[in-house]
């Protein structure tokens, strides 16, 4: 009896020390989960080592595009005086003493003689012999509007707008032959484009167009038969009458009618001539190159030489 007792005392003393080296081997070793957790966490910064020279700054694409609200410290600016000058029919058209001071052509041969068939002639003068082109337009009792233009460039501005017709027919010779038009509720004007001249410093590059604003009229009938008309303006340009002139500073563009424009249904009669008064009147084109002005940005104020 005394033997099984004690067995019973030393099998009992023998799992509480198993127990007990159990619970100090958890106590001084570490759980690898925990390890391997914190192994796994990083920092929103990178590590950068002392030695190690820091990157360079990231440069955002938008940062770098130029800035196109900027304007240019200065800037070109054309001008042009524009006179539309009224003479009785013939005083410059079929005056030799106007045409001899003047150099024609001033645009490709093919175009001027396209433009004179068409009753439009064009030539450039000197700005020191206007005193000599002065008289003969006060001989001939001229009555002149003016107008002056500045801008960097300019497009479609109107000139030699003519009244309003009910009904035209307009024939002309263009790279097809000759052709012709009918024209309701129309009127004829000129538009004139301009700008520095690429690569030639001090002139003036002018584009002048004629143009045929009409009205086209259009029906319909609907489901009851009752007529719905549609009335649309329509602009028509003749490109194949422009012309392209680059005009240097001291000279003077002139467009007038040729003597085909005594044919009523040409472009120069339609477009450069008017009923006056007592007799029938032609209108003379006078575009004045002065040196384009260079003006700064801030200020709009004219840079000087030496500035």
């Amino acid at each position: 009896m005394g033997r099984r007792r004690t067995s019973v005392v030393w099998a009992a003393l023998m799992a509480l020390t198993a127990c007990a080296q159990n619970v100090a081997d958890r106590v001084q070793s570490p759980a690898p989960v925990a390890s391997a957790q914190t192994s796994t966490l990083t920092t929103a910064e990178p590590v950068i080592s002392p030695d190690q020279p820091p990157p360079p700054p990231v440069t955002s694409p938008d940062s770098i595009r130029p800035d196109t609200n900027v304007l240019p410290p200065t800037l070109e600016v054309a001008r042009l005086d524009v006179y539309e000058i009224d003479v009785p029919q013939g005083e410059v058209s079929g005056s030799g003493a106007f045409w001899k001071h003047i150099e024609e052509p001033v645009v490709d041969v093919t175009t001027s003689d396209l433009l004179y068939e068409n009753g439009v002639r064009t030539g450039e003068g000197d700005v020191t012999d206007w005193p000599y082109f002065k008289k003969i337009f006060d001989k001939a009792g001229a009555d002149q509007h003016h107008s002056t233009l500045m801008a960097p460039s300019a497009r479609s501005q109107a000139l030699l707008i003519g009244p309003s017709i009910p009904q035209q027919r307009l024939f002309f010779f263009d790279r097809h032959g000759l052709s012709g038009r009918v024209y309701d509720d129309c009127r004829d004007f000129m538009v004139l484009s301009y700008q520095p001249a690429p690569r030639q410093p001090g002139s003036v590059r002018i584009e002048l167009c004629p143009v045929v604003q009409s009205t086209e009229y259009h029906y319909t009938y609907d489901a009851m038969n009752v007529e719905q008309d549609f009335r649309l303006t329509r602009a028509e340009h003749l490109y194949d009458l422009n012309l392209t002139v680059d005009l240097p500073a001291g000279k003077f563009l002139v467009v007038a009618p040729s003597p085909d424009a005594k044919a009523p249904d040409s472009v120069g009669a339609r477009f450069l001539t008017e009923e006056g008064p007592a007799v029938r009147m032609e209108q003379v084109l006078i575009v004045v190159a002065d040196k384009p002005a260079t003006l700064k940005a801030a200020g709009i104020a004219p840079v000087l030489d030496g500035q």
